[in-house]
């Protein structure tokens, strides 16, 4: 009875919850780059407008990682605090999506407090403290190098001797086979990913947002201009086609397209200036 009773609490907290966020609307990018504009200028009420509009990812996010075992709204605050850390360090500068920005910082929070829970290992007082240091090494050299540290850099950071460091990561990290696949579907094992110089997510989430970026810079062209953009620099599948290629697939000379691809490459340079050293001349 007790735990009925506990089970109807959490889903009347969420209801309640769901109920309140659904006030605040969802942002464009030109929305956020606004607001992040004003943030950095110190304006609180932008703040606290970015954080509340995107409330709904933190859910999103959170249900990925929800099991009956797990309190789903303590699962959504730790997501809330990543999100919150997220609007204080993001640049809008970079002209990223901040939903793709924040969703790492909201994972990494939620997993770090499902992580907590379930390590059931106590820790001599000397090495809970060296843990705890070792935390805010981790995160600080994270931001430095936008990766995770080795144990030499940990080594360096902390001065402590990396048989100590590797100690401490054995009592909170589980062992994991390196011939055990990602993803039950996947054939990319873990031996994979580390051995792989090729595999960078942080890359594939720059590129994939640069490439967003791009279509939509594409977008604000005259359509038979952003056309010859596109087969001149492989959009369509990767592969960048000559001026003749091109010339063949819209039945007009390789001049006519040369004139098109300078004119769309003018209005681009003149329309974001910003892109000045990324624009071929």
């Amino acid at each position: 009875m007790k735990q009925q009773q506990t089970v109807r609490n959490v889903k009347d907290n969420y209801s309640y919850y769901i109920k309140n966020i659904n006030y605040y609307p969802l942002l464009d990018f030109e929305q956020e780059q606004k607001l992040a504009r004003k943030i950095h200028g110190g304006d609180k009420g932008a703040r606290d407008a970015l954080i509340n509009s995107n409330l709904k990812l933190v859910i999103k996010i959170a249900m990925q990682y929800y099991r009956p075992q797990y309190n789903l709204m303590d699962l959504i605050q730790e997501g809330n605090i990543g999100l919150i850390i997220a609007v204080d360090k993001f640049d809008h500068r970079k002209k990223l999506r901040f939903s793709t920005y924040s969703s790492w910082w909201i994972k990494h929070y939620i997993s770090r407090s499902i992580l907590k829970r379930e390590l059931h290992v106590n820790l001599p007082l000397r090495k809970g403290e060296l843990l705890f240091k070792m935390e805010r090494a981790i995160c600080e050299l994270f931001k430095k190098y936008s990766r995770l540290p080795n144990i030499d850099e940990l080594e360096d950071e902390l001065r402590v001797k990396a048989s100590t460091i590797k100690d401490i990561l054995e009592y909170i990290f589980p062992v994991l086979s390196l011939d055990c696949m990602i993803k039950p579907d996947s054939e990319m094992s873990l031996m994979d990913m580390i051995s792989s110089p090729e595999y960078q997510p942080e890359d594939m989430v720059m590129r994939n947002d640069l490439y967003e970026y791009e279509l939509s810079i594409l977008s604000t062209l005259v359509k038979r201009e952003a056309e010859v953009l596109k087969y001149r620099y492989g959009f369509y599948d990767g592969k960048k086609l000559s001026l003749k290629a091109v010339a063949k697939i819209f039945k007009v000379s390789p001049e006519a397209i040369r004139q098109t691809e300078l004119r769309a490459l003018n209005r681009i340079r003149i329309r974001y200036r910003e892109l000045k050293d990324y624009l071929v001349n």
